[in-house]
């Protein structure tokens, strides 16, 4: 399957997100979310932002495992009480590869952090 984004649909994007936003500072100007200053540590969570946010960036690497409208298109990791949740967003239902992979590595994951060996 040939790549979609095209030099021309990448130009055509850009131009069009550059009216709107001269047009109504819709969507805002870019900036760099793990730069903004978290708050104090508190007793609901456990995860740093930075480190909750490596865990989501590392999440969607693995699961978007190929170029395809089946892919993988996004990824979200929140803490709750009892752990993490892992949301994945996708066009398709992911193929049984790319959910069972995921899977185990996130078993070891909590494995390792159940022991206490993630947290220092």
């Amino acid at each position: 399957m040939p790549h979609l984004w095209t030099p021309r649909l990448r130009r055509d994007l850009r131009q069009a997100i550059e009216r709107l936003h001269r047009a109504t500072k819709n969507p805002s100007s870019e900036m760099s979310y793990r730069d903004t200053p978290t708050e104090a540590d508190t007793d609901t969570y456990i995860l740093l932002l930075r480190d909750e946010l490596q865990l989501v960036d590392h999440v969607a690497f693995l699961a978007h495992s190929r170029e395809e409208v089946e892919a993988i298109s996004g990824a979200f990791v929140e803490e709750v009480q009892a752990g993490l949740v892992v949301r994945l967003a996708s066009n398709h239902t992911p193929c049984p590869a790319t959910v069972s992979g995921l899977r185990k590595i996130l078993g070891t994951v909590s494995g390792g952090a159940t022991q206490g060996r993630l947290l220092t």
